[in-house]
């Protein structure tokens, strides 16, 4: 077959001798002959994927030589007869079966047929072709979503967010393969392999399989995850740099779980799967993002009496959590649930049995559609929940302390197209907190929340369904994907909002600066007022007596003190004494409180309408032996006032890493040596031992390089030179990694390189 075949289909980054095709767009075959081919009958050609004889129309496809092209169907029309060839265009339809292909040929000459096999090839998602379901009209974002292998994930919390680089080389040697082997390898392909094949044409059946096989909890999948204690058996998760190694382990491992993973990494790793097989995919990150386990749009919150957290609820909201959104049409749902969808693996709660999540439509989310699938109310509650605090005393009774609507879901956040910054896409999600729509849409969400319904797990048996929420019936292609909420229909006219007659506010497009972080409330109120009978002579005031805040006096780096201020304001016209309750623990990024660092109490006399300030240090010597499974520290302020009211402030401390440096010392430029500085400083004053510097890039090393440092001296600084020779033009991303047994340090740096 014609080696221009490859860049023609935008095929030709992936690290393979393999002939790699997209559906729904033609390829030229040659057939070479020992002498010219005269007085043929017919020419007939056999596609055939999955099990033989299997029984399903679409996985074993017999399409003879024509004249004229067939829409919608494979084909193959004659082109040119030089010499003793024959010259063919062969073409796959845009709903074509994904996967490994078998390619033969039946010629029959007077009345005799011989079979020939033309060898193999591989079909792949096809989002620049405008029939296919994952059709993108941007090039600028095909370009992102579906051939960039590097990207940043960001992480910390909503008011210190900061950005990981990772290597998703989808285009690796044997990546691909790989990716195809989590399809053969899954849960339906074991029950029923020739149904599992003939449903791979659907990118919601592709997507819905890959999200089981990230995680390993039922399927023997990819990661098993691992969210706290020893991780000496496995890597911890914070130290994989990419997704290559990970896959790359698990093949060679036998499809043995890969040891370890959290969620940035599960959907890292799904990202590099999904763009591998054409599906335009991004890594999404919610801020404030709640677990919830029972369905009932509440994340319950439990401190005792000395502010300490209490693990009584199963609910929980995590600093952040990352997931994935892939870009194709839901015919099944209506076209107006087109765009964006969610696909979450991280192992969290079972979906129709299976730990998976999605897809579930963006749009469906923030219009509060929760009838429809797949797992909506589950995506819903993760942005929109609130989060109720209550106060546990020592008797076991509880008290209300507030009810908080607009904490979780806060800067939900992805990458920019083109470049590294930050592009806040809460708007995507959900109306303005506050506004009309945002309280009709979570009033039509509770109730739509009891109709919600599985939909089949058979993609052939789900009815495709035309929404009559558009103002047009054109394809998913025809929309501009510039705007991800689909603001606009085919013919640039407004969609409306269902039943309201009135056009989407316009959004800005994926491209634009991210937003300013908002600032939650942070001083909380009791439910009710006190049963005290002298609370009666008490004048009442609307809101808490007092409110306060933690307040950092400087940024924090792993190795230094952490000092806070915390400011409580009287609200009132009166004295408010108040007993302070103080505690830091140190947190998993899913806030499971982990160790607990210190406790100390305040007692106080606030005056009238004025402030008071207690000012509050941890020293790194209490807490460096706390933080191994993450840089997260919570402080937690209770304040009882008179009357027994209780106000709760919290403050979610993320400690920084110490910066690394790398300084490129040429001109990166292809097949040729360069060589790079890598510096960095020991930020401890303690020897650190056993460490190594990881360092990999797609299209600039082959896999990785690293080396071992025995050890640092106290504030030692070191520096390192790496050398690579770059082996993909375009921007690079090299990733650099210094780890040990204190900390691991991430840098990367972007790499422009050219042709000779």
């Amino acid at each position: 077959m014609d080696e221009s075949n490859k860049k023609a289909h935008h095929t030709d980054m992936y690290n393979s001798s393999e002939l790699i095709l997209r559906r729904g767009q033609s390829c030229r075959i040659t057939l070479e002959f020992n002498k010219p081919l005269t007085d043929w009958q017919s020419i007939v050609f056999t596609a055939q994927t999955g099990p033989k004889n299997s029984g399903y129309h679409n996985t074993n496809v017999q399409f003879a030589l024509s004249s004229s092209w067939s829409s919608g169907m494979w084909s193959a029309v004659l082109e040119s007869s030089p010499g003793n060839s024959l010259r063919i265009i062969m073409s796959s339809p845009a709903n074509a079966v994904i996967g490994r292909y078998d390619l033969t040929v039946q010629i029959t000459v007077m009345g005799h047929t011989n079979t020939y096999s033309l060898g193999k090839f591989i079909l792949l998602f096809n989002p620049w072709c405008l029939d296919d379901e994952v059709y993108m009209a941007n090039e600028e974002e095909r370009k992102e979503y579906v051939l960039n292998d590097h990207g940043v994930i960001f992480m910390g919390n909503d008011k210190h967010i900061s950005g990981v680089g990772w290597n998703y080389g989808q285009f690796e040697n044997n990546i691909l393969n790989i990716c195809l082997n989590i399809l053969d390898r899954s849960l339906n392909a074991h029950k029923d392999p020739a149904s599992d094949y003939s449903q791979r044409h659907s990118p919601i059946y592709v997507g819905r399989v890959v999200s089981a096989m990230v995680n390993s909890n039922d399927d023997y999948g990819v990661l098993e995850g691992k969210w706290e204690k020893d991780f000496s058996d496995g890597v911890d998760p914070n130290s994989w740099n990419g997704s290559v190694e990970i896959l790359w382990k698990w093949f060679n491992d036998n499809y043995k779980p890969v040891k370890y993973g959290q969620c940035w990494v599960f959907a890292a790793v799904m990202c590099t799967v999904l763009r591998c097989l054409g599906i335009p995919t991004r890594v999404i990150t919610n801020f404030n993002s709640a677990h919830n386990t029972d369905g009932n749009m509440a994340i319950d919150m439990h401190y005792d009496a000395e502010g300490k957290f209490l693990e009584i609820s199963s609910d929980s909201i995590w600093n952040f959590h990352v997931w994935n959104e892939s870009w194709f049409m839901r015919r099944d749902l209506g076209l107006f649930y087109s765009g964006w969808q969610v696909l979450d693996s991280t192992p969290q709660e079972q979906s129709q049995g299976v730990f998976r999540c999605g897809p579930t439509s963006v749009i469906a989310v923030k219009e509060g559609d929760l009838h429809i699938g797949y797992d909506t109310p589950f995506v819903f509650a993760e942005v929109n929940a609130d989060r109720v605090t209550w106060v546990v005393h020592k008797d076991g009774s509880k008290e209300k302390a507030h009810n908080d609507s607009k904490y979780v879901g806060q800067n939900i956040s992805t990458k920019a197209i083109g470049n590294d910054s930050r592009v806040d896409i809460t708007h995507n999600y959900k109306y303005p907190e506050g506004s009309p729509q945002e309280r009709e849409v979570f009033e039509k969400a509770t109730r739509n929340m009891t109709f919600y319904r599985h939909p089949s797990e058979n993609i052939n048996e789900i009815p495709f369904l035309v929404s009559n929420r558009t103002r047009s019936n054109n394809r998913l292609g025809r929309f501009s994907s510039s705007t991800p909420n689909l603001s606009t229909s085919a013919n640039g006219r407004p969609l409306t909002r269902h039943g309201s007659g009135r056009p989407l506010p316009p959004s800005p497009s994926i491209g634009d600066l991210s937003r300013p972080l908002n600032s939650p409330r942070t001083g909380f109120r009791p439910s009710s007022p006190s049963t005290n009978p002298s609370r009666s002579t008490v004048p009442t005031f609307d809101g808490p007596d007092i409110s306060g805040k933690f307040r950092l006096l400087s940024p924090v780096v792993v190795g230094e003190d952490i000092n806070l201020i915390l400011t409580l304001q009287n609200l009132t016209p009166y004295h408010r004494p108040v007993k302070v309750n103080l505690s830091a623990s140190s947190v998993l990024y899913t806030g499971r409180r982990l160790n607990d660092i210190f406790t100390d109490q305040k007692s106080l006399i606030i005056n009238p309408s004025q402030d008071a300030r207690i000012s509050l240090q941890i020293p790194y010597s209490h807490y460096h032996k706390f933080i191994n499974d993450g840089n997260m520290i919570q402080v937690v302020a209770l304040c009882e006032l008179p009357f027994g009211e209780k106000v709760v402030i919290t403050k979610d401390i993320v400690l920084e890493n110490p910066p690394i440096t790398i300084k490129p010392l040429g001109k990166p430029m292809l097949h040729k040596t360069m060589a790079l500085e890598i510096r960095f400083q020991n930020p401890l004053d303690i020897t650190i031992t056993d460490c190594a510097l990881v360092v990999e890039g797609s299209g600039l090393i082959d896999r990785q390089l690293s080396t071992v440092v025995p050890y640092l001296k106290p504030k030692e600084k070191i520096r390192f030179k790496v050398e690579l020779t770059p082996y993909r033009t375009g921007t690079r991303q090299l990733i650099v990694n210094f780890k040990c047994q204190h900390f691991s340090v991430k840098g990367y740096q972007l790499l422009h390189v050219e042709s000779w």
